[in-house]
Formats: structure tokens, sequence, C-alpha cells
């Protein structure tokens, strides 16, 4: 509760400060997008790890779907600002 009260009465703009670093010509713009990217590459080797830990059930396939969709998804954002 101590977290929310925090976030919810500071004055950070906390989606202002994404745009202004990421923003193509800034100086942060090309190492942020680019460690997008690379995150979004070491996420997608997550399914083939987790597909052995995890176990036998129907909710398995989904976590691993998911998992792989939001590394792909992250990585082209990362791609499309930096072409």
């Amino acid at each position: 509760m101590l977290v929310v009260a925090a976030v919810l009465y500071s004055e950070h703009h906390w989606f202002a400060i994404d745009s202004e670093l990421e923003v193509p010509g800034a100086r942060t713009a090309t190492w942020l997008r680019t460690t997008d990217v690379l995150c979004g590459g070491l996420v997608l080797t997550l399914p083939g790890v987790l597909r052995v830990d995890l176990p036998q059930a129907e909710w398995r396939k989904w976590a691993l779907a998911m998992t792989a969709i939001v590394a792909v998804t992250g990585a082209a954002a990362g791609l499309i600002l930096l072409s």
C-alpha cells in the first residue's frame, strides 16, 4: 500500500521519461533500443528451458507461447525504431 501511495503522490512522469530517453536522436536511444532487442532475444531462449522444467499441464503450452510472443514483440519494437 505504501508503494502505491508513493507512486500516486510522486510528481514523476513515468511514461514521459521512457519516451524521452528512447526518442530517435536522443543520446541514449540507440543503446536502449539495442538492449530491447537483446533482451527479447534472451527471453526467446526461455521457452526451450521452461519446456523441460514445467510440469505436463494444459497451461504449459500457453505459458510457453505467451513468453515467445512477448520476446518477439519486444525485440520487434526495438528493431522498428532502430531502423
